[in-house]
């Protein structure tokens, strides 16, 4: 009590509480849905006998029905300011993501010393790192990082596939001089192999895995 400084019991809190006066229709009836909820609970067991203990507490929890779709009550809401702070967030971290593919793709043309395969596993742990920003569970962030990883990805096998589209779509095979033909072959099946190490790297990334 704010006076004596004895615990209150739960009847006095109930009744200042879920008092209606001064409030709306609205607001008392919410109140009033509320009134067989309420209790009072002490840390240390200090409170008044009509409080809950610490099991009975538990015991109360444990009784409620569990909720099946949390998404239906629990929602983020994004402002503007929150939005484009996102948009920089996720757009500074899709860099990262191609910056990464782009040395896959030396290594894949030799022009770096190390293997294409592990770069590519590197780039994959980088797409699964963005795309836990859908734990914020909110169809802008969703669409937003998803995009920004399918797009990396697909820019990245376009890249690779450059060559054999030239190869063998554009004529690049001339048939006049053998050793650059060869070449020509070479760097083609370079560019395969390097589309096929980073679509096995993307194997468990869903948003990458279904539309490449």
């Amino acid at each position: 009590h704010p006076e004596t400084g004895a615990a209150m019991s739960i009847e006095r809190y109930m009744r200042t509480l879920l008092s209606p006066s001064g409030l709306d229709t609205a607001t008392g009836e919410v109140l009033h849905a509320l009134s067989g909820r309420v209790c009072v609970f002490h840390l240390l067991g200090r409170g008044d006998s009509s409080w809950l203990t610490r099991d009975a507490l538990l015991e109360r929890v444990r009784g409620l029905p569990p909720i099946g779709t949390p998404s239906s009550l629990f929602q983020s809401v994004l402002g503007s300011e929150d939005r484009e702070r996102l948009r920089a967030l996720i757009a500074a971290l899709g860099k990262d993501l191609r910056e990464c593919l782009s040395r896959c793709e030396l290594r894949v043309r030799g022009q770096l010393g190390a293997t294409s395969a592990a770069g590519f596993g590197e780039a994959a742990r980088l797409a699964a790192e963005l795309l836990e920003l859908r734990v914020v569970e909110h169809g802008f962030v969703s669409s937003l990082v998803e995009g920004e990883v399918l797009a990396a990805a697909r820019e990245s096998v376009a890249s690779q596939v450059a060559p054999v589209d030239a190869l063998f779509l554009d004529g690049g095979l001339d048939g006049g001089d053998d050793a650059a033909d060869g070449e020509r072959l070479e760097e083609a099946r370079g560019a395969l192999r390097g589309v096929g190490e980073l679509l096995t790297a993307f194997a468990g990334i869903d948003v990458v895995r279904e539309p490449l």
